[in-house]
């Protein structure tokens, strides 16, 4: 008797350590512009595109939670992981006290991924921003994200 309540504490100790508790996922980007650093909330969405129902590729987003960060890349290959202008795209929305916000765009400049860590997709980036004459640098860029949605559909 004795034994068997033993092994029904133990199993009922055992369940009740495994609840369900949600797992943080890694949102991180980081860069510096003009010198001063940022840390953004970010995502990354991996997208398949179809053509005719035939996998022509993979068009990577990278973004922040107020969708001011863009980062787009496409790839053929379906395993290529550096991109230098202009294979990729990005582009980032600045606002100034009472003034609508201005959207820079990249004119050079690499955006690479580094790798799968722990369902978190890693990479680094750099570039030269533009808006008309004014200009910003992006320089050490890094996120780790948790890939979410991959293999959405994209019909062309």
């Amino acid at each position: 008797m004795k034994r068997i309540l033993l092994f029904s504490f133990a199993s009922l100790l055992i369940l009740s350590s495994c609840g369900n508790r949600e797992v943080s996922h890694a949102r991180l980007i980081e860069f510096y512009n003009n010198g001063t650093q940022n840390t953004l909330t970010g995502y990354v969405k991996r997208y398949s595109v179809y053509k005719n129902s035939i996998k022509k590729g993979n068009l990577w987003h990278i973004y922040d939670k107020s969708g001011n960060f863009n980062i787009w890349a496409r790839d053929t290959t379906m395993e290529k992981l550096q991109y230098n202008f202009p294979e990729f795209s990005a582009s980032m929305a600045v606002s100034g006290i009472g003034s609508p916000a201005r959207l820079y765009s990249a004119t050079n400049g690499r955006f690479r991924m580094l790798g799968l860590m722990e369902a978190d997709i890693t990479g680094e980036f750099y570039f030269r921003l533009k808006n008309g004459t004014d200009s910003m640098e992006i320089t050490n860029g890094y996120f780790r994200v948790f890939l979410e949605f991959a293999d959405t559909t994209l019909t062309k």
